[in-house]
């Protein structure tokens, strides 16, 4: 079967303990306890476990895992938070998903339409009765779908699930691979990160290579702020506390060797569950050795260091953008996009980190980024393109530190051609991202 798979691929096109025989060595925090917390999370950050939280497309719907509310069963659910005035509202559990066990790990699809999660809830894989005859239930994935009003109809990945615990899934951001934590019942310290590559035939999974899996408690596999990062937690040599936040790189066909995320990621306690959000690090954190609880903690990504362009082209772009008086625009095409898609060609990045670096090297500038398309096909949907592009590019620089507040971004269409003609070479003069400067420099 590979029905679940396919339609991953068409939509896409912390605490690792709790539950189970896992959650023995977990215990319930006081009321009393100190949360650490930055202010814009003051509302989300409780008494109990905060951990793994997921993002929709545009950074202001946050869905996280807490056993908040728990009772003395200390189950964890998913919840529902939004970003308002610079603040995420007081949290709200995701009844259409949650069930009366443990619903966690959540992971959002990049186009916000699918809703990964792990939970042992009743159709779970069962293993056999332990030696007092207690049934036991493994963590399973479970994916869910956005009708346009709520998520619909929770339903097992069968093709992944087995009698070990699977948790922590995700995918990667160009939508073809599936990733996922797996461990014996019981035996956490076996945990691996495991793949399956949706293109391929036969559901063939396998474990990430032994640089990566370790066999210090690998976890928590999620993408990066680019096609190519990834990050992870582990327990390895190397870290700051126990679970630390590391980082690699799938580059033509291989997995680089992992590093510890830099800057203030990592802690002396645990950290985990690392999401990238609108220029932001999203992590899981104890923040000290002796805590056993996970709150939500924010990090900025470091700024992009300022790169030497590399081609003429982009010189050229960088040049010009520089001589831009207000309320005049300069047009960029090297800037790619996948045909009839929004979704950045990775060729795109020089220029991009080139954008973010002149961003950051000018901060009082600000820009409306502006899509144009060719002449071809219909007004109405190349408008919607139009503006897709546009916003891939604002999100773009914004994943990468760029004050969002400094970006605007529509679309033209094929409202404004530079070449009123159809065909090469008009139709690539006409496929442009404009930047207009809406500031002085």
């Amino acid at each position: 079967m590979r029905k679940i798979f396919f339609t991953i691929a068409l939509a896409v096109a912390a605490n690792l303990f709790f539950g189970n025989a896992d959650a023995a060595e977990i215990k319930t925090p006081t009321p009393e306890k100190t949360v650490r917390t930055e202010p814009a999370l003051e509302k989300v950050n409780s008494p109990a476990q905060d951990f793994s939280p997921t993002f929709s497309p545009n950074g202001k719907t946050m869905v996280f895992s807490s056993t908040r509310g728990a009772g003395k069963n200390g189950f964890s659910h998913l919840y529902v938070s939004h970003l308002k005035d610079g603040k995420w509202t007081s949290p709200e559990p995701l009844h259409s998903v949650n069930s009366q066990y443990n619903d966690e790990t959540p992971f959002l699809s990049r186009d916000g339409k699918i809703l990964l999660f792990a939970s042992d809830r009743d159709g779970s894989v069962e293993i056999p009765r332990d030696s007092r005859g207690q049934m036991r239930v493994t963590f399973d994935i479970y994916l869910a779908q956005w009708n346009g009003k709520t998520w619909a109809n929770p339903r097992p990945v069968q093709e992944i699930n087995t009698q070990w615990n699977e948790k922590s899934p995700s995918i990667s951001r160009d939508g073809r691979y599936l990733f996922f934590s797996s461990w014996p019942f019981g035996d956490m310290k076996r945990s691996r990160i495991r793949m399956l590559d949706l293109q391929s035939k036969g559901n063939v999974i396998d474990d990430l290579p032994p640089h990566i899996n370790s066999g210090n408690q690998e976890t928590a596999f999620v993408p990066g702020e680019d096609d190519s990062r990834y990050y992870f937690s582990s327990r390895r040599p190397g870290g700051k506390g126990g679970w630390d936040i590391w980082q690699t790189r799938f580059e033509d066909g291989k997995w680089q060797e992992p590093e510890p995320v830099p800057g203030n990621v990592n802690t002396e306690g645990h950290d985990a569950f690392l999401t990238v959000s609108q220029g932001n690090y999203f992590i899981s954190s104890t923040f000290r050795p002796e805590k056993s609880d996970y709150d939500l903690n924010i990090e900025p990504i470091p700024d992009l260091p300022v790169v030497a362009a590399k081609t003429p082209e982009i010189k050229t772009e960088l040049a010009e953008l520089k001589k831009l008086k207000k309320d005049t625009s300069i047009d960029i095409r090297s800037i790619y996009f996948d045909f009839d898609s929004a979704k950045l060609k990775r060729a795109s990045e020089p220029t991009l980190v080139a954008l973010a670096a002149f961003l950051n090297e000018n901060p009082k500038a600000v820009f409306e980024i502006i899509g144009h398309t060719d002449l071809n096909g219909d007004a109405d949907y190349n408008q919607t393109l139009s503006e897709e592009r546009a916003e891939s590019v604002r999100d773009w620089l914004v994943e990468h530190g760029i004050d969002k507040a400094r970006l605007q971004s529509s679309g033209k269409g094929k409202s404004q051609p530079v070449v009123a003609k159809r065909g090469r070479p008009f139709d690539q003069q006409n496929r442009r991202t404009e930047f207009k400067l809406k500031s002085e420099l």
